[in-house]
């Protein structure tokens, strides 16, 4: 870090003493960013946006800060509203599975509110288990994934060869489940490593809507708003990328567990 000679450093996830710390032994002034919370699955937008803001500030940037927020409300905001009039009779019922924890994880790894779906004010089964305020990652017993039953299964690339394997030594468990026999097991990019990336959560968050809501979302190519997302975030389309890191958007074929 000194070698490249920074004139700030920003920071997340450490508490005042180790900054000051950082800053001491760096001779440069240490800047701590949030994402609103001590754990990597925590998440309050409002303090990315005030961590946007200062970040922007102090790089001279500030009006490209504002551009950022805007367009990530504008997404939230469209979301929201193409959500709020189904009621909860309508609601079919939702689960991620495979969320990573110190690398990939199975079937029965997920997450306690998890971002896109609640975006989506979709009714993840795993929310009745009432953890807490916050996201986070947590583990189910297979018999109360078999009971919950839902409607649709999401598998999280990142642990998308783990959770084939597992299918491969256990095909009975992925047959008890109507979503996997009845065609609606879907692939989604993984929107953690290490932290949140809130371009791929955008990006989940609109295929996961037009796959459980197909009516308010007929507008939307789910590639092609990934693409979206990413130019304005990144600068560049990078789904493609992506798709080819992880797999990309699209339903398990429940006789190969490929994406098709």
């Amino acid at each position: 870090m000194i070698a490249v000679n920074p004139d700030v450093l920003f920071i997340t996830y450490v508490d005042k003493q180790t900054a000051d710390e950082l800053q001491l032994q760096t001779g440069v002034p240490v800047v701590v960013l949030s994402y609103g919370g001590a754990s990597r699955a925590s998440f309050e937008i409002n303090t990315v946006y005030e961590s946007l803001t200062l970040a922007g500030d102090i790089t001279g940037t500030g009006k490209r800060a504002e551009d950022v927020i805007e367009y990530m409300k504008q997404n939230f905001e469209d979301l929201n509203q193409r959500t709020k009039n189904i009621t909860e009779n309508e609601k079919p019922t939702v689960y991620l599975g495979g969320i990573a924890k110190s690398g990939s994880q199975g079937i029965t790894s997920t997450q306690y509110k998890f971002l896109p779906f609640e975006a989506l004010s979709a009714k993840n089964v795993v929310n009745e288990l009432e953890l807490g305020k916050s996201p986070q990652q947590t583990f189910v017993d297979k018999e109360r994934l078999i009971s919950w039953n839902p409607n649709y299964i999401f598998i999280d690339e990142g642990s998308f060869n783990g959770i084939k394997e597992e299918y491969e030594k256990n095909p009975e468990l992925f047959n008890s489940f109507t979503a996997f026999n009845g065609g609606n097991t879907h692939a989604v990019l993984p929107i953690t490593s290490y932290t949140i990336n809130i371009g791929t959560l955008l990006a989940d968050s609109y295929y996961i809507g037009k796959t459980i809501y197909p009516d308010q979302f007929n507008d939307i190519n789910s590639e092609e708003k990934a693409d979206e997302i990413y130019g304005f975030l990144v600068g560049k389309g990078v789904y493609n990328q992506m798709k080819s890191d992880y797999g990309g958007f699209g339903k398990i074929d429940s006789n190969t567990f490929e994406i098709k």
